[in-house]
């Protein structure tokens, strides 16, 4: 039985990325307090929290509350890499981790 490395290195290789992107985003400050997906330590559940406490706030004053909500799963097919990269050395990512 034969062991394919190829896949575990790109999986290994994408996760060291993805952790030193997350320490970078941390210590810039590059997100905001209420992106919640993908963060260690936050929770979507916080923002459903969050609306459910707004909802019952306008129910008590009577006022009205409007609520939008976007799917965008398939975004990420239609990322441009070179703009990506572009944005992202603008931010301040660079060095061997942006190469």
């Amino acid at each position: 039985r034969t062991i394919r490395l190829q896949p575990r290195l790109k999986r290994l290789f994408t996760l060291c990325v993805a952790q030193r992107m997350a320490q970078w985003s941390t210590t810039q400050d590059a997100l905001p307090r209420t992106q919640n997906g993908f963060r260690s330590g936050y929770r979507t559940a916080d923002n459903i929290f969050i609306i459910r406490t707004m909802q019952e706030t306008h129910n008590l004053t009577n006022t009205s509350l409007f609520a939008c909500s976007a799917d965008v799963s398939k975004a990420f097919d239609n990322v441009s890499r070179p703009l990506l990269f572009e944005l992202l050395s603008a931010c301040g990512l660079n060095g061997a981790l942006l190469d």
